[in-house]
């Protein structure tokens, strides 16, 4: 999934997680989403990562260092 980045990704956390499915928006992130942060105009979505691990977000992905309670991908 990760190959062909023009930089190696860097992965934070256990990289043994299963994901199913993909959000960018907390509001839809369903449980073994991997939520990925968008730097939007007003927002960033790294704001909202909180509530796309309590509806059951087992990573993210975000292109910051955050600090974030599950695995991370940047």
């Amino acid at each position: 999934m990760l190959s062909g980045l023009d930089e190696p990704a860097v992965i934070t956390g256990s990289a043994a997680v299963e994901v199913t499915g993909v959000s960018c928006d907390s509001r839809t992130t369903a449980p073994g989403d991997l939520f990925v942060a968008i730097a939007g105009t007003t927002t960033h979505g790294a704001r909202f990562a909180a509530d796309a691990v309590a509806r059951g977000a087992v990573a993210g992905a975000t292109a910051d260092a955050l600090a974030w309670p599950v695995p991370v991908v940047r």
